[in-house]
């Protein structure tokens, strides 16, 4: 990171009368991809990953991010932070050893939701600094480049499969009574209820925009007129900056308190209705045009890789960015591709330790025939969104090699061959991914499954598979979940098999089961037959049979 940068945010901090300031990855939109101009936590630290927070003070200063991102920002950002896993409760201890009592925390309100800010003011109340919002101070010493102005579209029907009108009825029917309107302030909600997609995030097709939904049935949207060329029945388009002369005048908002900016809570005072966002829930749950766009999607990206795979087994002398740049290509011959849905983690060896991994000019490996090669990309395409990973051996692996990949390899099998009672979590059936490694006293430090947007993020909620409590929401038909337990040694090598399953209605009553979307075969000379059960061995040879008869 660039040493002058740090100088000049103390100095920034020092005469704004605080000892600090907390600079989180997301945006005024809560996005998780943010573009150039609002990625003020790169900016900051030269941080590239997707999740984390640094608190700067003219002392020390902190970075916290979870397991995927901890060797990344070791290599990235400069001694004077102390990096911290947000998953361990000891991290939390920097608060008491990094501030002194008193020590005042600055943090801008349109960056912090109100139950993000909760998390801080227990901290302040437990370690005794105080929080106060201020102007941004990265912004008062960045001298950005102006954002590039690109158009909107209208995503066409035979994709979205239901009209954006019938969708607001949908919507209005889940706000609460005592509400005149809906605040929805996340670009993906923004863009899934009006059928609308945008260019100004990377890999998500996202407009940068919030939303007003009243009661009776007109919308208020508010972004940059000049990217809006096309009008829709009942919507209004605004500026941005008119959104808090709006929510000045507005009777009774309803608000998800676990999405909207701390700054839009202060405006309404005493007119917000707290409420979860209806929008959410209705998003998880594809339609049964979505559901087969995504299938189509898959069976595409599954060519493509196929192809992929057949191309690298027959190279000799071939890099990570070298094989990266030649699966988009292969992704590119398909016209419903639009581009990637996150940067390409194509790593060799070592560098499949580090799980969010990107090559580069700077660090890029050949591919070699002794270690393995973790491949993990996805597409955004307009019928859907893909998310794969495949480890692959390009020589002959060691029995020790064999051994792991095929625990990790059983974890992913019987997590996608589960049967499950309807109001299950992700939380229950998370030990099922990991109870292979488990029993050999091994682990992996990610979440086992995210949910997965339609053509909008590759990452999406509320439905996830993983070890934490928090936010554990019961699996419902439509929702679209990875599989993708792991296994790592750092500085040695990265093991992680991950596809796309569909939630849908079991054969048993009031049980659900997965239908893996993803068609892309598993490597078989890195499995140990002897080390499967007959049940696993039976869903691979299924597997590999879908797999053969439609890629």
């Amino acid at each position: 990171m660039d040493q002058s940068i740090l100088s000049s945010l103390k100095s920034a901090i020092e005469n704004a009368s605080l000892d600090g300031f907390i600079i989180p990855s997301n945006d005024e939109f809560q996005n998780e991809y943010v573009p150039d101009h609002l990625n003020r936590l790169r900016y900051a630290t030269g941080f590239t990953g997707s999740n984390g927070v640094a608190i700067i003070t003219l002392k020390k200063s902190a970075f916290f991010t979870d397991g995927r991102y901890l060797l990344q920002a070791s290599k990235q950002l400069s001694k004077e932070f102390t990096i911290l896993d947000v998953g361990e409760k000891s991290s939390c201890d920097w608060f008491d050893l990094g501030l002194e009592k008193g020590a005042v925390l600055g943090y801008d309100p349109m960056l912090h939701t109100k139950d993000n800010l909760a998390y801080y003011g227990k901290l302040s109340s437990k370690y005794g600094f105080v929080l106060k919002p201020v102007a941004n101070i990265v912004d008062q010493i960045w001298s950005r480049k102006e954002e590039q102005i690109k158009a909107a579209f209208e995503l066409n029907i035979k994709y979205s499969g239901k009209d954006y009108l019938v969708k607001f009825q949908e919507v209005i029917a889940k706000i609460e009574d005592k509400a005149t309107h809906l605040l929805l302030t996340n670009s993906d909600e923004v863009c899934w209820l009006l059928n609308i997609r945008g260019a100004d995030t990377p890999y998500t097709p996202f407009l940068l925009s919030f939303a007003l939904l009243s009661r009776n049935g007109a919308l208020q949207l508010f972004t940059d007129p000049r990217k809006v060329k096309f009008t829709q029945k009942n919507v209004e388009v605004l500026g941005l900056e008119k959104i808090e002369y709006i929510l000045k005048n507005a009777a009774c908002v309803q608000v998800d308190n676990a999405k909207t900016p701390v700054k839009f809570l202060q405006i309404l005072e005493g007119r917000a209705l707290s409420a979860k966002s209806p929008v959410e829930q209705l998003k998880a749950c594809k339609n049964p045009v979505e559901v087969d766009g995504f299938r189509k999607a898959h069976k595409l990206d599954g060519i493509a890789l196929t192809k992929f795979i057949k191309w690298l087994e027959g190279q000799e002398q071939i890099n990570e960015v070298q094989a990266a740049e030649k699966l988009l290509e292969l992704r590119q011959e398909s016209d419903l591709f639009v581009y990637p849905s996150f940067a390409t983690i194509s790593a060799y060896g070592a560098n499949g330790s580090i799980i969010h991994y990107k090559p580069s000019s700077e660090q890029n490996a050949q591919i070699g025939k002794d270690n393995f090669y973790l491949l993990d990309s996805g597409g955004q395409y307009y019928c859907g969104t893909t998310d794969v990973t495949r480890t692959l051996h390009l020589g002959k692996p060691t029995a020790e090699q064999k051994r792991l990949f095929t625990l990790v390899l059983k974890g992913h099998i019987d997590l996608a061959k589960a049967k499950f009672s309807k109001g299950t979590t992700g939380v229950h059936l998370d030990a099922l991914a990991r109870a292979p490694l488990w029993q050999e006293g091994l682990d992996f430090a990610h979440s086992t499954g995210h949910g997965v947007g339609h053509f909008l993020s590759v990452h999406e909620g509320p439905q996830r598979i993983g070890k934490g409590l928090s936010g554990a929401v019961a699996l419902e038909p439509g929702m679209i979940v990875s599989n993708e337990p792991g296994y790592y040694e750092d500085g040695k090598f990265g093991i992680r098999i991950e596809s796309l399953m569909l939630v849908k209605e079991s054969t048993h009553k009031n049980f659900l089961e997965f239908e893996t979307l993803t068609m892309v075969p598993i490597q078989e000379n890195l499995i140990d037959y002897g080390m499967l059960d007959n049940a696993q061995l039976e869903w691979l040879k299924n597997y590999h049979t879908t797999v053969e008869k439609l890629v």
